[in-house]
């Protein structure tokens, strides 16, 4: 969080470098914007998602998705893909805490 923070205030012209903010400039940020968000920590991911997700099955699906782009001709035309969904590709079963807006769910 701290590496993404300090991306993106030297992004924004706050700062001269892009190195990780320290601790407490990361939590100053967050106490001064505590009433607009929160820290949250998502859902782990189910057990029986994250069996089919291993690193083979995972490239076998990208394998046979190139196939068919190719075969329909759709490397030039994104905007032709429908319900290409990337749930339970991941192979993070932990996912980080996340900054998000107040009463929203992870």
């Amino acid at each position: 969080m701290q590496q993404m923070a300090g991306e993106l205030a030297h992004h924004l012209g706050r700062r001269a470098t892009d190195k990780p903010l320290s601790n407490c400039m990361l939590f100053c940020y967050l106490k001064r914007w505590d009433s607009r968000i929160s820290t949250l920590k998502p859902s782990a991911l189910d057990s029986n998602r994250a069996k089919p997700s291993t690193p083979e099955i995972v490239s076998k699906y990208f394998e046979n998705l190139e196939v068919a782009i190719a075969e329909y001709g759709l490397q030039e035309r994104p905007d032709c893909v429908y319900n290409l969904d990337e749930t339970g590709i991941s192979p993070e079963h932990r996912p980080p805490n996340i900054i998000a807006p107040i009463k929203k769910k992870a």
